[in-house]
């Protein structure tokens, strides 16, 4: 049987559930699963405030060669180290490994974009030709973000088109996730300088607009309209439901994969593959129940449920199916039959007013008492006390972590992982007083899992080094072999730097179960507490 061939998926950090990066890499690992793929994600520090920490990320991204890995994936987060507005020089020292970028251009490498200028220019008109928004404030993202700048650029295109010139006044500045100077806008509104709405370069950044301008008082779309850019899931249940541009995540992901098969395959890539963004309208921007952006399928669906033979709840139900998401499914099938109802729709004539009401309860409730029956089974989940185990890692010292990691990780479900610190701490004993940390030559088989199946765990002790060594030149596949990566023999793996911003401690890999994925964005954080001492 042929080698199963082994992606890498590079991001600046792990982000948060939702966040986009997050959803990236989320992505990568059910599309590699699902189409028989390894995939190795490799990661720099939790810390976006540090934004981010190139010195540690270019440690780690050290292990890639051509000996472990096939093909990679490169998130555009990685071309904003510092402030650069250029791509950093490591990203061309992969050799001959098939590349391919999202969401940013690297010269050399093929690169799956969204259609931002589209995006962007369907918002604003809708802004300006259904709601009348002509004064309009926008916010920026960094300066070396591509997406940020071309968003930026269409902005003012758009309003120009319709014969408006742009205030420089209102123009604020971001990081993608907060709003430098956000109050100045509040105050200007209070100074009688009013505006009908913000067009925010990101989603996150468009939800710290929100609440500066509630703590301002100003209401959230009553006075000033707000809206983002990507779509994160959750803005359908924020306060408003916020309207954004989606970007398709999937997509992206899928379209990166297909184009390192045919580059598998001899064939040469598109210099550029642009993926289509959509819509979507909620209460943010002002619009009424009735003028929400809803899925077509959906829709068709709820119009067959309605006249079909089936009691209509029964129908409705049946539409969840089992997926994970199934929560977020009943959400949107009940905002399909809302926004029906709102707007008269001739199919849900025949429904009384009780009729609709049933399906909410039933939608809903069922997810209730799924999480009631989940709150109950929580003592004997072998996740559970998994908070607590967090709480002690944080007060924790970097010579207890193999005790930790041993005690901590199976209630992740992860039973194999390698964990390497630098040799300045691998002469460190236990604070249990157990034997000395075991050399990296020497690995250690550890049958203390409760399902039997052997998990190890690998320390450092070389290269012999007389300081700590610095993490900008530091080649990672010192501490980390390749039997590392045979050993583990998992079609996922997540690569985490043990770091506290730009100081370089060691590395922890892990396999990638679902489910396991935002514990281990915990799981990071709170190893950069304790490096931090």
């Amino acid at each position: 049987m042929a080698k199963r061939k082994r992606i890498g998926f590079l991001v600046n950090h792990l982000g948060w559930e939702g966040h986009y990066t997050n959803r990236l890499w989320r992505s990568a690992v059910e599309i590699c699963r699902r189409r028989g793929f390894d995939l190795l994600v490799f990661t720099g520090p939790q810390d976006v405030g540090d934004y981010l920490s190139f010195r540690v990320q270019s440690a780690v991204f050290r292990l890639i060669d051509e000996r472990r890995l096939d093909g990679l994936i490169l998130n555009a987060g990685l071309c904003q180290f510092n402030g650069s507005e250029t791509s950093s020089p490591y990203l061309q020292d992969f050799g001959g490994i098939p590349a391919v970028s999202i969401a940013a251009s690297i010269a050399g490498v093929p690169s799956v974009l969204v259609d931002n200028v589209s995006g962007m220019r369907e918002l604003v008109e809708h802004l300006i030709v259904d709601h009348g928004y002509r004064r309009q404030a926008f916010v920026c993202g960094p300066a070396s973000a591509e997406d940020g700048l071309i968003r930026y650029n269409t902005w003012q295109q758009t309003l120009r088109a319709h014969g408006i010139e742009p205030h420089p006044d209102l123009v604020l500045h971001g990081n993608f996730i907060h709003v430098d100077g956000a109050e100045r806008l509040a105050e200007a509104w209070h100074a009688g300088h009013r505006f009908d709405v913000v067009v925010a370069a990101s989603d996150l950044m468009a939800h710290h607009m929100i609440a500066v301008l509630r703590e301002a008082g100003i209401r959230v779309p009553e006075d000033v309209a707000v809206v983002g850019f990507d779509d994160d899931p959750h803005n359908r249940y924020s306060a408003p439901p916020l309207t954004s541009v989606a970007q398709p995540i999937d997509a992206l992901v899928e379209t990166a994969i297909d184009l390192l098969v045919n580059m598998w395959a001899g064939m040469t890539a598109a210099p550029v593959t642009t993926l289509p963004c959509a819509l979507q309208k909620r209460a943010s921007c002002g619009c009424d129940r009735s003028r929400w952006t809803v899925a077509a399928k959906l829709r068709q669906q709820v119009i067959e449920a309605a006249g079909g033979g089936t009691p209509f709840v029964a129908a409705i139900l049946g539409m969840l199916g089992a997926e994970e998401n199934a929560t977020d499914r009943a959400y949107d099938i009940w905002s399909v039959i809302e926004s029906m109802a709102a707007e008269q729709h001739p199919a849900l004539a025949t429904l009384t007013p009780d009729d609709l009401q049933r399906a909410r309860h039933e939608l809903f409730s069922r997810f209730a008492r799924d999480a009631h029956l989940q709150h109950v089974r929580e003592p004997t989940d072998p996740r559970s006390g998994w908070d607590a185990a967090l709480d002690a890692l944080r007060v924790a010292s970097l010579s207890s972590l193999p005790h930790f990691l041993a005690q901590g990780l199976p209630r992740l479900g992860i039973e194999k992982y390698c964990l390497s610190v630098m040799p300045t701490l691998a002469g460190a004993r236990l604070e249990n007083g157990a034997e000395r940390i075991t050399p990296l030559n020497v690995p250690v088989e550890l049958d203390t899992t409760p399902t039997g199946r052997t998990r190890f765990a690998v320390v450092a002790t070389y290269p012999a080094l007389n300081e700590h060594p610095d993490a900008g030149v530091f080649n990672a596949s010192l501490i980390a072999p390749d039997a590392w990566f045979n050993r583990l023999d998992e079609s996922a793996l997540l690569v985490l730097p043990v770091a506290s911003r730009s100081t370089w401690h060691g590395l922890l890999v892990v396999e990638l179960h679902p489910g396991s994925e935002a514990m281990l964005v915990q799981l990071q954080a709170a190893l950069a507490l304790v490096c931090d001492r």
